[in-house]
Protein backbone atom coordinates (compact mmCIF):
# COMPACT_ATOMS: atom_id res chain seq x y z
CA UNK A 1 0.00 0.00 0.00
CA UNK A 2 3.01 2.25 -0.02
CA UNK A 3 4.39 3.92 -3.07
CA UNK A 4 2.42 5.23 -5.99
CA UNK A 5 -1.19 6.11 -5.47
CA UNK A 6 -2.55 5.10 -2.10
CA UNK A 7 -0.01 6.56 0.39
CA UNK A 8 -1.50 4.96 3.49
CA UNK A 9 1.13 6.65 5.67
CA UNK A 10 -0.31 10.07 4.72
CA UNK A 11 -3.93 9.32 5.69
CA UNK A 12 -3.48 10.46 9.32
CA UNK A 13 -5.31 7.35 10.53
CA UNK A 14 -3.95 6.50 13.97
CA UNK A 15 -6.57 4.09 15.30
CA UNK A 16 -5.49 0.54 14.35
CA UNK A 17 -9.12 -0.58 14.14
CA UNK A 18 -9.87 2.02 11.48
CA UNK A 19 -6.80 1.04 9.47
CA UNK A 20 -7.88 -2.61 9.74
CA UNK A 21 -11.38 -1.73 8.49
CA UNK A 22 -9.93 0.30 5.62
CA UNK A 23 -7.73 -2.59 4.51
CA UNK A 24 -10.66 -5.02 4.83
CA UNK A 25 -12.84 -2.81 2.63
CA UNK A 26 -10.04 -2.55 0.07
CA UNK A 27 -9.59 -6.33 0.04
CA UNK A 28 -13.32 -6.96 -0.41
CA UNK A 29 -13.49 -4.34 -3.17
CA UNK A 30 -10.53 -5.88 -4.97
CA UNK A 31 -12.04 -9.37 -4.78
CA UNK A 32 -15.40 -8.13 -6.04
CA UNK A 33 -13.76 -6.33 -8.98
CA UNK A 34 -11.64 -9.37 -9.83
CA UNK A 35 -14.58 -11.77 -9.73
CA UNK A 36 -16.72 -9.38 -11.79
CA UNK A 37 -13.96 -9.24 -14.41
CA UNK A 38 -13.69 -13.03 -14.46
CA UNK A 39 -17.46 -13.33 -14.87
CA UNK A 40 -17.48 -10.82 -17.74
CA UNK A 41 -14.60 -12.62 -19.42
CA UNK A 42 -16.49 -15.93 -19.20
CA UNK A 43 -19.63 -14.31 -20.62
CA UNK A 44 -17.73 -13.01 -23.66
CA UNK A 45 -16.39 -16.50 -24.43
CA UNK A 46 -19.93 -17.83 -24.90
Amino acid sequence: LKGRGFNLENTRLTDPRRVKKLIAVLAISFCWCYLTGEWQHDQKKR
